[in-house]
């Protein structure tokens, strides 16, 4: 099971920029994602994300100035969205200017939780699926080991044989 990515104090470098170690990078190494790739990466983290501008989070004054500064933007301190939870992901430039990339995990966000479920429910049913197949196979062969000799420690034998080998044949 891989980490999910969580909240760490942003190390900004000399110009104001920063990205969290464990945040999405492309697949092969490419600059630019599949269609889906990062909200797929969103899901797999369990997090919802949000954009925000550097022009929309400053004033006039203050964006003259960070522009100004050579594309020094370590002034600028991006105002966290509403609601508790958010971390920052990312703080790096783009074609349009500077950005910066807020995570926050789903369960902060009913609608975004609702989703994920929606969209990952049969992936969920199949995880809590195989973990209970494995209590259940756990059982089975207890069962099997305490009965004495005799019709039902065949009868239990057989039980367990089915219920060990069932997922392997769905190519689990």
């Amino acid at each position: 099971m891989r980490k999910l990515i969580t909240a760490m104090e942003p190390q900004r470098d000399e110009c104001g920029f920063w990205t969290h170690p464990d945040y999405f990078e492309p697949a092969d190494g490419r600059e630019y994602s599949y269609p889906g790739e990062f909200a797929a990466w969103l899901d797999a983290n369990r997090v919802t994300g949000l954009l925000q501008w550097m022009e929309n989070d400053v004033t006039d004054e203050q964006l003259e100035a960070l522009e100004a500064g050579d594309g020094d933007i370590s002034k600028w301190i991006p105002t966290p969205p509403a609601g508790e939870g958010w971390f920052i992901g990312s703080i790096h430039d783009t074609e349009d200017g500077p950005v910066c990339y807020w995570l926050r995990p789903v369960e902060g966000e009913p609608t975004a939780l609702a989703d994920l479920i929606s969209r990952c429910h049969v992936e969920a049913l199949k995880i809590e699926l195989l973990r209970l197949h494995r209590e259940c196979t756990k059982v089975a062969h207890a069962y099997f080991c305490a009965c004495d000799l005799g019709e039902e420690r065949v009868a239990a034998g057989e039980m367990y044989q089915q219920i060990r080998l069932a997922t392997r044949r769905g190519g689990y």
